[in-house]
């Protein structure tokens, strides 16, 4: 294996144990709840919102939703490199307002 088929390794293993962590059910645990037995029994931002407040739903999602989005932009920054990842960049700094 070369050094890109690496890191192109590593990258993937990153992004699945950063996608495997449940931030709803860690966040129900730190305050005391176990969200798989409050409402739907799902581990997701709605229904954390649900059993601990609008907060804490909105802070899950965030987190839920930055766990797919820093492994993406990494990986594109990494692999393209240059030019092209300041641009990627910019670009969403403009979407995010």
């Amino acid at each position: 294996m070369n050094g890109e088929s690496l890191i192109v390794v590593g990258l993937l293993i990153g992004s699945y144990l950063l996608g495997a962590i449940p931030f709803g059910l860690l966040l129900g645990l730190s305050r005391g709840v176990d969200i798989r037995t409050c409402g739907s029994g799902n581990i997701g931002a709605t229904n954390l919102g649900r059993a601990l407040g609008r907060r804490w739903g909105i802070g899950c999602f965030v987190m839920d939703f930055l766990k797919g989005l820093v492994p993406m932009l990494v990986g594109r920054a990494i692999l393209l490199g240059g030019e092209e990842s300041g641009r990627s960049a910019e670009v969403l700094m403009l979407w995010l307002g």
